[in-house]
């Protein structure tokens, strides 16, 4: 029996240790790798510069002709101006035809309505003239007695029509087998409703409208025009709550172009401040007897882009980070999927759930221009298409990725450098889901695994240990010289965050969101870290692109006039007109677009810088808990224990 017992340890330790929860090293680390996502994202740049070198312009303008040219171009720009505004005043901002919503599980406004503005955009407009009747049988219909002139006048009044018409179509109703909807219907009549689109329309068209509880019958039994379904009283389920529906309905959508164009009245303002402040410039320049010397690529406008002088190339630069799945989530009314490039809201009830850095999901909503020293050129880096791939052989672009919102403000965190993606909810990678462990019980010399996308290439697996569980970098006298030339406050909370540090190889550049699990110990299986910096080399390798240029003649027509540097991030979306990420080939070296500016080429790099070895940082993971918690998500469904009573003692 001793030699067995022998025999079985000497085996366990042979595989690895198995530890409380449940796994060996082993398989933790296939664990790991298994919940290992890469967000990936095809960032949209636009590179203005000047059409000649500077050497071959004139340096010099006269006075006079600074005047002149100035003048005409604020009296064709004010023009324009006027024109765009008064053409998007006359518009009808709407689409004619109604587009169709469907969903399953809808919660009622009440047992008796439906509010269909919870299941559209928040832009929809709901039809307005829409008749409710009920379908009898034709052989029943007798001539209309007391109740004629009450059909009449509610036809009347739900159409815009005269009495004789409301008459004539009263009449056309009932000989198709409908009657005007009276206060009591029996459950089983079949309820219709009839739309009204156009103000002479002698019969209507049919909403095939249906709101049903298990595929029972349609319950619809009246219409308010502000997007609400009367409909019979709701049955509540065996806990007293009020049933699900499944809903149709439909709405009239916002044309494309007013969805992220602003208003007229708005764009009018910032012309107008855009041409006093070069006003202000110009008066200024002209109080000295010398001449203008140098151009400023920061004061080109579209009309400097049509006549030639100013020229744009638009180009996507590919990037991807690291993150981890947690599995998929409930949504409530309160969540809304945001990203800048592909706006839409929650549409499912479940969603998958992916935790990564915030530096990283803020490729999804920010821009940034930079300019290039001598004012020659200017980048303009717009927000990134976001997508999440799951393997290796996943799709070269993905599945497509929001940064989960809450109350309208999104779940991301500065101070923590963490932020919450949402994407499809797959139902096969739920039981691999990654569970939160608690950072308060690591130790350092803890075994720890980590698994990261450096370079893009994907779940490269790393082991090492926790060098040290609570150091700044803001403690090294290397801060010296970043706090001495001013820090942001993001840069400073991104440093400060990241307070755990590890000695795993893994590489910079397509790592950050990165987890650290723990190999060994009471939290072994468990994410205790999350990525976040690491020492790194000045070696470069330039980041693959590609490039096309825009049609002078077709932007200058499609994008109000102005300063590129104001009109062009609001109006990206033209300049890529007709230029897809999805068909992009990234053949292009980066110095053909920064030439020999090295900060804006250090910028545009992605993926391209190497790490010292065992200089990594994460953030523990009760950090990223807390601020969860305090947001709203079910920690506990990620394996995490929520705070202790302590906590609200800080």
């Amino acid at each position: 029996m001793k030699s067995l017992i022998i025999l079985t340890l000497s085996t366990l330790l042979a595989l690895g240790a198995v530890n409380a929860y449940g796994l060996s090293k082993n398989e933790i680390k296939i664990a790991a790798r298994q919940a290992s996502v890469q967000p990936s994202f095809f960032i949209p740049v636009i590179k203005v510069y000047f059409a000649t070198t500077l050497e071959e312009e004139e340096k010099e303008q006269t006075i006079e002709e600074v005047k002149k040219e100035m003048a005409e171009l604020m009296e064709k720009r004010i023009k324009d101006a006027i024109e765009k505004a008064t053409e998007d005043a006359n518009e009808p901002r709407y689409l004619t035809t109604l587009t169709d919503i469907e969903k399953y599980g809808v919660l009622g406004k009440s047992r008796q309505e439906i509010a269909l503005g919870t299941i559209a955009p928040e832009y929809a407009k709901f039809p307005e003239k829409v008749l409710v009747v009920s379908k009898i049988d034709k052989k029943n219909i007798s001539a209309y007695g007391e109740e004629f002139e009450k059909d009449v006048l509610a036809i009347s009044e739900t159409t815009g029509v005269s009495a004789s018409k409301a008459k004539n179509m009263l009449k056309k109703l009932a000989t198709e087998g409908y009657q005007v909807t009276k206060d009591t219907v029996k459950p089983e009549t079949e309820v219709v409703l009839l739309h009204f689109n156009g103000w002479d329309d002698s019969y209507p068209s049919t909403l095939k409208w249906e709101v049903r509880v298990n595929g029972g019958n349609n319950l619809i039994r009246g219409y308010d025009p502000r997007g609400i379904l009367i409909i019979q009283t709701l049955p509540e389920d065996q806990d007293g709550e009020i049933q699900r529906v499944y809903v149709k309905a439909g709405y009239f959508d916002l044309k494309e172009k007013f969805k992220f164009v602003p208003h007229a009245e708005t764009t009018l303002i910032e012309e107008k401040e855009a041409l006093e402040e070069e006003i202000k410039e110009l008066e200024k320049k002209l109080e000295k007897p010398e001449v203008i010397e140098k151009r400023d690529i920061t004061k080109a406008t579209m009309y400097d882009v049509m006549v030639g002088f100013v020229k744009l190339d638009t180009f996507f630069v590919r990037s991807a980070a690291s993150g981890v799945y947690l599995g998929s989530m409930k949504v409530s009314k309160e969540m809304t999927g945001f990203s800048y490039a592909n706006f839409h809201t929650m549409s499912s009830e479940y969603k998958g759930v992916v935790l990564t850095n915030s530096h990283v999901g803020a490729m999804l909503y920010q821009s940034y221009i930079y300019v290039s020293s001598d004012k020659e050129v200017m980048f303009l880096v717009l927000p990134a298409y976001g997508f999440i791939r799951y393997t290796q052989d996943s799709d070269s672009i993905g599945s497509p990725v929001d940064i989960l919102a809450i109350d309208g403000a999104l779940v991301d965190s500065y101070d923590n450098d963490a932020i919450i993606l949402v994407t499809s909810s797959i139902k096969s990678l739920e039981k691999y889901a990654a569970k939160l462990g608690d950072s308060d019980k690591v130790e350092e010399g803890l075994e720890v695994c980590s698994v990261g996308s450096p370079m893009m290439v994907q779940k490269q697996l790393t082991v090492g240990v926790v060098s040290n569980t609570n150091y700044s970098v803001l403690k090294s006298p290397i801060a010296d010289g970043w706090l001495a030339g001013g820090m942001s406050r993001r840069d400073f909370e991104w440093v400060m965050a990241s307070t755990m540090w590890i000695d795993t190889t893994q590489g910079i550049g397509g790592v950050s969101g990165s987890p650290v699990y723990a190999l060994e110990g009471s939290q072994a299986g468990k994410v205790i870290g999350l990525r976040n910096m690491g020492m790194m080399s000045k070696h470069v390798i330039a980041a693959p692109i590609t490039m096309q240029k825009p049609d002078p003649t077709y932007l200058f027509d499609n994008i109000e006039s102005g300063p590129l540097r104001i009109v062009l991030l609001k109006n990206w979306k033209v300049v890529f007109s007709g230029f897809d990420y999805k068909n992009a080939i990234y053949n292009i070296a980066i110095k053909e677009f920064t030439g020999e500016d090295e900060t804006v080429e250090s910028i545009l790099q992605t993926g391209s810088r190497h790490s010292i070895s065992g200089m990594n940082g994460a953030i523990p993971i009760n950090s990223i808990v807390e601020y969860l918690m305090e947001r709203g998500l079910p920690v506990e469904k990620f394996g995490a224990r929520s705070p202790s009573s302590k906590y609200w003692t800080r």
